[in-house]
């Protein structure tokens, strides 16, 4: 569950810290949102890795080492469902939230059977994406503790905004 925000729309400094060196793989094709997204992460040090195509996300997240991996379910060539599956086939076990402009029951449930953890639309504030993404660092969502069969799958966190 997201933290109440503080004043100032910033999080409380005990909990920016907690994302401090902690890695990001971003994978989307909509370059200017990489790039908002991991200027965000990166304010509240993070380590932010992005790649615009599915196929080099897939080979990213198998041979790096990734607190939580954004994977947009858009995108060309191969689409953001399959980059997801596959990185779950190829032993990705940490938190895996998939983006989305949609917040129809067939994305949400193409992302949730492709081993996706979360759901989360693009236009999440900034603010709430740093929460959400510190809420599963804070209940140390390891390597280790999220497998492919996800239980928690949350969907309430699906923006009313998404087409």
């Amino acid at each position: 569950m997201a933290h109440s925000a503080p004043p100032h729309g910033r999080l409380a400094n005990d909990e920016s810290r907690s994302l401090t060196g902690r890695k990001i793989l971003i994978v989307d094709d909509a370059h200017d949102l990489c790039r908002l997204y991991q200027k965000i992460l990166e304010s509240y040090g993070a380590v932010v890795t992005v790649t615009t195509d599915g196929a080099s996300g897939i080979e990213l997240a198998a041979n790096e080492s990734y607190d939580i991996v954004l994977v947009d379910l858009e995108m060309p060539k191969l689409s953001g469902i399959e980059a997801a599956r596959q990185m779950r086939v190829r032993g990705f076990n940490g938190a895996l939230i998939a983006l989305s402009g949609y917040s129809d029951e067939g994305h949400i449930s193409a992302a949730k059977e492709a081993g996706c953890t979360d759901y989360l639309c693009k236009d999440v504030a900034t603010l709430e994406l740093a929460q959400i993404l510190l809420s599963y660092l804070s209940n140390v969502v390891t390597s280790t503790t999220v497998g492919p069969e996800v239980s928690s799958f949350l969907p309430s966190k699906v923006s009313a905004t998404c087409k």
